[in-house]
């Protein structure tokens, strides 16, 4: 036996990560869910007919693939199995050997694949193929409420058991989508959101995550940014940067915003253009309710930009604040 090959056997004897040790919660469009704790999201999909889809990477590789959707109508458990023995065949017919895991939850099923050892290319390209096991499963509950499907990959280096990790997956599976308040969790993030507010898109830089919601044309602009302390000081407050920060963005650009008290930003709408805003027109909204949050705890700025049309529509900025008592100095955006 090769190094490379003893060192790998020896970590696959490893304690395996299980709830409670090294581990952490995904929240991501209405389902929540345990993994290793240095599993995070590397992609998310928006899928036709209302799907969903994410892949979780560690520090090498992606670690897991989900897709699922909430069905309308109800699904033929048969029909699903007869399919899924149908795509994973070129596994099972490649695979050295197959297991397929018992002792889960009631409607999971999961299936293991060790493939085999061997040669990939020819000639001066020839590369001797690790060790690999995948993982596939899938969960159909008796009340329709979910279909999904799972795919985990399983690496010659990597500590985990196929078996332990699929049960950590299901053991603690959580379906939010009906709801009144949807948890998100991911990276260093935790916050709860309205049902109403759909998640739009995202865009995550170093040291700064935005998530954009939205509900019939009104948008809440969510930033969240890490090491607090590098942006603001004695000469800089939180107000002043979280100001600097929504006046560099173009995606506002009716109004320029100024520094207020406790955390609240103003805004004062510039002159109006001949043709008026198009950024404003497009969705009738002409209101903003903007706040910075500094959270000494946890080292982090979270900044709130909300775009809205009416005072009713405040409402879902209030059941978003009350939801998640770290932003409780913004509650003045509500007066």
């Amino acid at each position: 036996m090769s190094e490379v090959d003893k060192e790998a056997e020896d970590r696959e004897l490893e304690p395996v990560p299980m709830p409670g040790e090294k581990t952490r919660r995904i929240s991501w469009r209405g389902i929540s869910f345990l993994v290793p704790a240095n599993w995070e999201i590397g992609l998310f999909k928006f899928l036709k007919k209302g799907g969903n889809r994410i892949e979780l990477e560690d520090e090498y590789a992606t670690r897991l693939e989900a897709e699922w959707i909430y069905p309308k109508e109800k699904i033929d458990r048969k029909i699903v199995e007869k399919r899924y023995k149908k795509k994973f065949k070129k596994l099972t017919d490649y695979s050295d050997k197959e297991n397929r895991i018992s002792d889960l939850p009631t409607d999971w099923y999961a299936t293991s694949f060790e493939l085999r050892h061997g040669k990939l290319g020819t000639g001066e390209t020839t590369l001797m193929q690790k060790k690999q096991q995948l993982l596939t499963a899938f969960y159909i509950p008796s009340d329709n409420s979910i279909f999904i499907s799972i795919v985990v990959h399983i690496f010659a280096e990597d500590a985990e058991n196929p078996a332990d990790v699929v049960k950590l997956i299901s053991s603690e599976f959580q379906i939010h989508n009906k709801d009144a308040l949807i948890p998100w969790e991911l990276y260093d993030m935790y916050f709860k959101m309205p049902k109403e507010l759909q998640l739009d898109s995202t865009q995550f830089d170093i040291g700064s995550k935005l998530m954009l919601y939205r509900w019939k044309m009104r948008t809440l602009y969510l930033w969240h940014f890490s090491l607090a302390d590098h942006f603001i000081d004695d000469e800089k407050t939180a107000e002043e940067y979280g100001t600097g920060f929504l006046n560099s963005m173009s995606f506002v650009r009716a109004v320029t915003f100024s520094p207020g008290l406790d955390g609240e930003i103003t805004w004062k709408r510039k002159r109006w253009h001949v043709f008026g805003r198009r950024d404003e027109f497009a969705c009738m909204c002409f209101k903003y309710k903007a706040a910075v949050v500094h959270d000494k705890e946890e080292n982090k700025l979270i900044l709130i930009c909300y775009h809205y049309r009416k005072n009713k529509d405040l409402k879902l900025l209030n059941d978003f604040i009350e939801a998640n008592p770290y932003l409780a100095s913004a509650k003045k955006l509500l007066r």
